[in-house]
């Protein structure tokens, strides 16, 4: 006999907050004091440059906090402001539905770091053992500061 058995539940999938939304909304009163409007928008751009794929970025927007979960530039067209403009387009679309700040996880020595941390992501909390690869992830975040940048590529 399983334990669910004894208890008269089935736990299934879903894909969704479905028929628990004022549970979530009491919570949100006793922990924030407030209604939160989690309103999950994803999103995925590339730069394009001469027809050529040259980076891409993915994420979503999650109750004012803009996650980068990937975001890689080509190694031939590093170091022309790519990567920051890639990252500007993703806080514009957070911006749009009330993002102020912006997180990523990165790893403990790698060079991107140099790169996050010039556009004032810092260092706040380090998990140990966070993936099998590495034993080490840094998270980091920043508040949003419209970046400039003075060359434009293409986002689709």
């Amino acid at each position: 006999m399983k334990s669910s058995d004894l208890l008269g539940v089935v736990i299934t999938s879903y894909s969704n907050k479905e028929n628990l939304n004022n549970e979530w909304h009491l919570l949100d009163k006793m922990h924030y004091g407030k209604d939160i409007d989690w309103n999950e928008k994803h999103f995925r751009f590339k730069a394009v440059e001469n027809g050529k794929l040259v980076g891409t970025i993915d994420g979503k927007h999650e109750s004012g906090i803009v996650y980068i979960g990937t975001i890689i530039t080509a190694k031939s067209a590093r170091g022309k402001g790519i990567g920051t403009m890639l990252i500007k387009k993703a806080e514009e679309f957070g911006k749009k539905y009330g993002a102020h700040r912006t997180w990523l996880s990165t790893g403990k020595d790698w060079s991107e770091n140099i790169f996050y941390k010039k556009l004032g992501f810092k260092l706040i909390g380090t998990l140990y053992k966070a993936t099998s690869l590495e034993g080490y992830a840094y998270i980091v975040p920043r508040d949003i500061t419209f970046l400039t940048v003075a060359k434009p590529y293409f986002f689709k």
